[in-house]
């Protein structure tokens, strides 16, 4: 994967695939890049908690593989961060990953508002609160379907604007 925001997304999949129609992405930037992901899906059973660091471990029945977990726990582990796991069946799940952005191995953070974008066109998405915080400043964006959103490309660049605004590029 190329940037932070494709590892994202394929967390995001996780989600969906737990049946869950609420996401919020909560993403804290100060001397650490804090990724939490909060989903109402069926859970991960306290047994299998353990499991989803395997990239030998998945629930999908199309594959024998699931990389996202492990490849951003690779990606903690290389940059010096952490990660905490917590679920509860039939309520959601919430991953966190810690990461030290200043590190060399740390990567492009990527294009949030074209994550987002692609994030509310999923047919099963109801909610979504993507929260973004950098230097005291926070950016939150919240999707709810059946709502009037803005057209994709207002959207991205609409998001973009004030990540940039909050990171002092513009």
């Amino acid at each position: 994967m190329d940037d932070l925001t494709s590892y994202i997304f394929d967390l995001s999949q996780n989600a969906f695939n737990a049946n869950s129609t609420y996401l919020k992405i909560l993403i804290e930037k100060d001397e650490q890049y804090r990724l939490s992901l909060i989903d109402h899906g069926k859970g991960i059973k306290k047994s299998d908690l353990i499991k989803i660091s395997s990239p030998f471990y998945t629930t999908r029945t199309t594959r024998d593989v699931g990389l996202g977990i492990p490849l951003m726990l690779l990606l903690c582990e290389q940059t010096e961060g952490s990660h905490e796991f917590k679920s509860i069946r039939h309520m959601g799940t919430r991953l966190t990953f810690v990461l030290n952005h200043h590190h060399l191995d740390f990567p492009k953070e990527g294009d949030y508002g074209m994550l987002i974008a692609d994030l509310v066109m999923h047919q099963d998405l109801k909610k979504l609160v993507f929260t973004y915080t950098c230097q005291g400043q926070t950016y939150m964006y919240k999707y709810k379907k059946n709502k009037q959103t803005k057209k994709r490309k207002e959207l991205i660049q609409e998001i973009n604007t004030h990540i940039n605004r909050i990171e002092g590029r513009l």
